[in-house]
């Protein structure tokens, strides 16, 4: 349904009124009021914006397409004849055809009287304040969870050293425009460069950055903003996001990322990981990232992964079954994730998992990679000189290693779901037919991983002592 706001010419205040009929996304058209009132007549405002929306209501029933050109000629037109009757005043609001229906405004009276109420939020506040609202309530309304709530935070928190040294503390939600928008981004890229400048920035514990940040990682940032402004254009608290000022092309060309190829261990590698002897001080991360390619999910979910993870099939195959942090909030169902534990896995599982910092496991991930020898040359993309370096993997390693090895690895022994012939390639029809249960995982994965032991070496697991697992 089409609604009608009004606001000033100026973000100051000042100058003519301003109407604005919206329906979607498709229709977005605009009038602007004279001194004397609405288009110089005298007219209510809030009696104007009810002939809009009744005159857009009636050209809509009459078939006149809300793309034609012609919509606003059409519109003052009939706008024109509407306010000549006097069919803006209390007549129009409550009279009826001769057929007994209700005129078109009684479809737009509930809408425009919403327009009419205060917002919750003041057009004026200053943005970081407003951003920090947005977030705040998208994370206790369940929309977001813990973790992307303390990335919109970082994000605020950049934000607001931007404007402390640009001098723009206390520009407005409003006041933020393109060119901003675009110096805000160079900043992304080019913090460490203030860094040295404005330390005192850095007081509050947050670490200054070394170096130039990745493109991946700015266009991250500017998603999470558009979609603020965004909700704030919905919201008219704006009358239009700064990212819809830009041409076409420029927002093309700012939200553009690229990524560089997968990095991985083959399974010759993992093996060798698995199989070479290690310094005591790197055992537990041997075991932790053994145990995370075995079941492929993120470390945000390792790190919570306790007894009551695990479970027994009816067929006696040990597994771990878990609700994936990350994307918890925007699953349809309730359903867990279940992945068998190949008999690498259950040792593992068994021994114990230890804790452990992020930060700490990934610095030691990759001592422990270079110990092993995987030195294998893969490409990472310099965006300083505009071309790839070549480094030995274990340079590379983080956390996400893990679940990129797990994923490569049984990508090599996936089965054809169509080899039937009975389906066109890509068909989701035949998963109504078959699908993958967990024994069968179980053996693709001791395939796929090279985990070969007899099946009755897994016996012992229904009665495994699991205490020692957090």
């Amino acid at each position: 349904m089409a609604s009608v706001s009004v606001y000033r010419g100026s973000d100051k205040g000042a100058g003519p009124l301003r109407f604005r009929l919206s329906d979607g996304r498709g229709v977005c058209l605009y009038w602007s009021a004279g001194p004397g009132g609405a288009g110089g007549k005298g007219m209510p405002v809030e009696q104007y914006k009810i002939m809009i929306a009744g005159a857009y209501e009636r050209l809509k029933k009459k078939g006149v397409h809300p793309d034609s050109n012609a919509l606003r000629e059409e519109m003052l037109k009939l706008m024109g004849n509407m306010a000549a009757g006097n069919l803006c005043s209390g007549q129009y609001s409550g009279a009826r055809h001769a057929s007994g229906n209700e005129t078109e405004d009684n479809l737009t009276r509930q809408t425009t009287q919403e327009d009419l109420s205060p917002k919750t939020m003041p057009p004026d506040m200053p943005l970081v304040r407003r951003y920090r609202a947005y977030v705040t309530q998208a994370h206790e309304s369940g929309f977001i969870g813990k973790g992307r709530y303390l990335q919109c935070c970082a994000i605020a928190s950049r934000l607001e050293r931007w404007l402390r040294a640009t001098g723009r503390e206390e520009v407005e939600v409003s006041g933020f425009n393109a060119d901003m928008l675009l110096a805000y981004r160079q900043f992304l890229f080019d913090e460490y460069l203030y860094a040295e400048k404005c330390l005192p920035l850095y007081l509050n514990g947050c670490r200054p950055p070394s170096k130039r940040r990745k493109n991946s990682s700015v266009v991250m940032e500017l998603k999470a903003l558009k979609a603020f402004f965004t909700e704030l254009e919905n919201l008219e608290e704006i009358r239009r996001s700064p990212f819809r000022k830009l041409s076409r092309e420029k927002q093309k060309s700012i939200m553009h990322v690229m990524y560089d190829a997968p990095i991985f261990l083959r399974a010759n590698e993992f093996q060798t990981v698995r199989n070479t002897v290690v310094p005591r001080n790197l055992e537990w991360v041997r075991d932790i990232f053994i145990f995370n390619c075995c079941i492929g999910s993120r470390i945000g979910d390792i790190e919570r992964i306790g007894t009551e993870n695990i479970g027994h099939s009816d067929d006696g195959i040990p597994y771990v079954h878990y609700i994936p942090t990350k994307t918890r909030q925007l699953q349809n169902t309730n359903c867990e994730m279940e992945t068998p534990l190949i008999p690498a896995a259950m040792e593992i599982a068994v021994k114990g998992l230890p804790s452990f910092k992020r930060s700490e496991y990934n610095s030691r991930l990759r001592l422990l990679l270079r110990h092993c020898g995987i030195v294998r040359q893969v490409r990472i993309f310099n965006e300083a000189k505009g071309s790839n370096d070549y480094i030995p993997l274990w340079q590379a390693a983080s956390s996400k290693l893990a679940r990129k090895t797990h994923v490569d690895i049984m990508n090599k022994v996936q089965l054809d779901p169509w080899a039937s012939g009975l389906h066109k390639i890509g068909s989701r029809a035949v998963f109504r037919y078959t699908f993958l249960e967990l024994r069968d995982r179980y053996r693709l994965m001791k395939l796929a991983f090279g985990d070969d032991a007899p099946a009755h070496q897994t016996a012992h697991s229904e009665t495994s002592d699991l205490s020692h697992i957090r």
